[in-house]
């Protein structure tokens, strides 16, 4: 249930918006199948391409300026909606909470938050309640 983050890199700015806006009505009025997640996303040396950049500065350099402002940006589409601030974590910190990452070559990582869902149930719960207002529901197989 992702507030659209995988966008960003297009820069398609509006549905990104989107995306966030709709993760946070979800959040409002489905908590007991929605709910926040914090992600770690780790910056190796070798990174040259994360989350999905289109460019890749020379050597790596700049991009942890590039993915700070990227989450800057999500941050900010996301508004009153936001679930917490992205911050910057050293090395050590992603090696604490991210015991399972290879230590060799991480240079530091990013916080950011966004949520989570079972898809199947979310949407099990939104036929049942378009069942409940009238709705003709239909499960079609394909051949």
């Amino acid at each position: 249930m992702h507030g659209g983050i995988r966008y960003l890199p297009q820069l398609d700015i509006p549905l990104v918006r989107e995306a966030l806006v709709e993760r946070g009505r979800l959040l409002r009025n489905a908590p007991h199948l929605v709910h926040p997640l914090t992600f770690i996303l780790p910056l190796y040396a070798s990174s040259r391409h994360p989350v999905g950049l289109p460019i890749a500065p020379p050597f790596g350099m700049g991009l942890d300026l590039i993915l700070d402002t990227g989450l800057a940006l999500y941050d900010e589409l996301a508004g009153k909606q936001n679930l917490g601030k992205h911050r910057r974590i050293d090395r050590d910190e992603v090696l604490a909470r991210a015991r399972c990452l290879t230590p060799a070559g991480l240079k530091t990582g990013f916080i950011y938050h966004d949520a989570q869902t079972d898809d199947t149930r979310l949407t099990l719960a939104v036929l049942r309640t378009a069942a409940e207002h009238g709705a003709l529901l239909a499960n079609l197989l394909a051949r």
